[in-house]
């Protein structure tokens, strides 16, 4: 990791508002030259529409999302936020405006409440609140943090894994 070039931005990034229209069109990715992990892979989602990925272990569902928050760069097609060429938008920006959760989220030995807040300094109970609602987890949040010792086990876990995913939804 330490070997690695630091990441650079675009000479003129710009900054949009995201208002959440994706389309993929004929994207391929490789990590390593030849073994092709997408090939022209085609989609467009809506706002405010919801999709599902389906596909085998190895199908390339965990670097198509990557692709999206510029994790890695795609090499051939086109990825459109909001009609939006991807690889202009500034990475900064974008990744503040793309949240990844993936299927085995981790979670630090913290209240669920601190593990909310891990992503902004200074929060307000509301916005936790609004937060853990948007999630569907703010019931676990008063019944779980009730308890006697309300810190998550050493492996970071609530009581189910369902509990999780929304929590580092939250």
């Amino acid at each position: 990791i330490l070997d690695q070039p630091n990441e650079t931005n675009e000479e003129h990034p710009i900054k949009p508002e995201i208002r959440g229209n994706l389309e993929f069109q004929n994207v391929s990715f490789e990590y390593e030259k030849g073994k092709p992990v997408l090939k022209n892979v085609s989609f467009h989602a809506k706002q405010g529409q919801t999709i599902a990925i389906l596909g085998p272990t190895g199908s390339g569902k965990t670097s198509l999302v990557h692709l999206l928050a510029r994790l890695y760069d795609y090499q051939h097609g086109s990825i459109k936020v909001d009609g939006i060429e991807l690889k202009e938008v500034d990475k900064k920006w974008l990744r503040k405006h793309v949240g990844l959760v993936l299927q085995e989220p981790f979670l630090f030995s913290k209240t669920i409440k601190e593990n909310i807040c891990l992503a902004k300094q200074s929060v307000q109970e509301a916005e936790i609140f609004e937060a853990a609602q948007m999630a569907s987890v703010h019931d676990v949040i008063a019944e779980f943090e009730n308890a006697k010792d309300p810190a998550l086990d050493k492996r970071g876990l609530p009581p189910s894994a369902d509990h999780q995913q929304r929590i580092a939804i939250a």
